[in-house]
């Protein structure tokens, strides 16, 4: 913790939820940290609300069902639309218009953002 720092802040930065952090904290008051405190975090892929709509049974860097039958990724620290495409053999210009962007949108991805993820590719995965 540094000056100005704030509970929310935090866990936006980690990709987690304030509510997350906080209980990995036991901090009943999240409005109570202290300057200079350290902070455990919990993983970022449990405590995102976005992780929490998608099936538990995900591994990392493969889609996971929805009720629909559809296909869906909820993106990790770390991930890139490259190599979230390629775990899922598919394009990456099918990936982009699955999710109505442009190639060049996928270079902004944000971690907990739910990205569908089309049938595999029949031209392969690439990148």
């Amino acid at each position: 913790m540094k000056a100005g720092d704030s509970l929310s802040a935090i866990a936006s930065s980690l990709g987690v939820t304030t509510a997350a952090l906080a209980a990995a904290n036991n901090l009943s008051d999240p409005n109570s940290i202290l300057l200079g405190q350290q902070l455990k975090v919990p993983p970022p892929s449990a405590s995102t609300p976005a992780a929490a709509a998608t099936s538990s049974s995900s591994t990392a860097g493969s889609a996971a069902s929805s009720s629909g039958g559809a296909q869906s990724y909820t993106v990790k620290p770390g991930d890139t639309a490259c190599q979230i495409a390629l775990n899922n053999k598919v394009s990456l210009t099918d990936l982009a218009a699955a999710n109505g962007i442009g190639a060049s949108g996928l270079d902004t991805i944000t971690v907990g953002q739910v990205l569908k993820i089309p049938s595999a590719s029949t031209s392969g995965a690439g990148c």
